[in-house]
């Protein structure tokens, strides 16, 4: 099955993917398509409601999570050489390392997805 949402901005685009995710079976093919990926969508107030809640989970926040499937960062400071150029050479390789970091981190306190 392939699932396919369309919102204007990428934090309509996570809700939408999160209640879809949430009420429905697993699914392997999950596209979000975003017509305007440089803008937020909802009040900053409620990405901030989102943080709060991923950090009690001790979890990484919206903006981190977002910016490893679509650099909106660098689409926004850097333009189209900021998505293909800037982000694969030397950020993508920067967060792959911290995340393999923070795995560790949650294996050798005994946490993993497996048992939450």
């Amino acid at each position: 099955m392939v699932k396919l949402i369309q919102t204007a901005a990428w934090l309509d685009a996570w809700v939408e993917a999160t209640e879809f995710l949430l009420t429905n079976s697993p699914t392997l093919n999950l596209v979000l398509a975003i017509e305007e990926p440089g803008r937020r969508g909802y009040p900053a107030a409620a990405e901030r409601r989102l943080d709060d809640f991923f950090v009690r989970e001790e979890q990484l926040p919206m903006h981190s999570v977002a910016e490893t499937i679509f650099p909106g960062f660098e689409y926004r400071r850097r333009g189209l050489k900021g998505v293909f150029e800037v982000y694969p050479d030397e950020i993508f390789p920067a967060i792959t390392v911290q995340s393999h970091r923070r795995i560790r981190h949650q294996a050798s306190r005994g946490r993993s997805n497996e048992s939450q």
